[in-house]
This record gives C-alpha cells, sequence and structure tokens, in this order.
C-alpha cells in the first residue's frame, strides 16, 4: 500500500474517531497484524506520545480528555485482540471435506 494512501485511511479512522463521521470501514486488526515485530509495550509508548501531542495540539483540555479515553479503549482492545485471541484459521467457502 502507498504510503498515500495509508495516511488517507489513518485520517478516515481518526476522523470516525474524533469527528463522530462514517469514513472508516477497514479492519484495524488486520492492518496492526500487518506490522512484523509490533509488541504489546508498542502501544503504551504509542499512546504516550499521542498524550504528548494531544497536549500540544488539542483546541480545549476536554477535547484532549475526550479523545485520550477513546484512543486508550481502543489501544486495550487492539492489543487483546492482537496478543490475546489467536488468529482464525483460514477456511475456504465452497470447499468439500473429505469424510
Amino acid at each position: 500500500m502507498r504510503l498515500g494512501r495509508q495516511v488517507e485511511r489513518m485520517v478516515a479512522f481518526w476522523s470516525s474517531i474524533a469527528l463522530h463521521r462514517d469514513v472508516y470501514s477497514g479492519d484495524l486488526v488486520r492492518a496492526h497484524r500487518n506490522h512484523s515485530g509490533l509488541q504489546r509495550q508498542d502501544f503504551d509508548r504509542r499512546l504516550d506520545l499521542f498524550q504528548a501531542t494531544l497536549d500540544e495540539t488539542a483546541p480545549t483540555v476536554d477535547a484532549a480528555n475526550y479523545l485520550l479515553s477513546r484512543t486508550e479503549i481502543i489501544a486495550r482492545e487492539l492489543a487483546r485482540m492482537l496478543f490475546e485471541c489467536p488468529r482464525e484459521p483460514k477456511t475456504h467457502t465452497g470447499a468439500k471435506q473429505a469424510d
């Protein structure tokens, strides 16, 4: 995927989160599973960076708190799905099973 497309998808995702716009329809778990070497502690670092960015850019404290609370929920659930839930086995629809 080109970097421009990745940025577009990230903007769509955050617009959906921050502005309650229904513009993101991707698979967040799959997108993160495609990153080799991703570890659970990476989410803590990302949250720290996100909070620092909010401290510098959010228009109000309430806006920063809202976005951070939403982000923490998403990060916890995403980490759970990535590191605690096994990947679902791929199945082929229409395939015949041997008896």
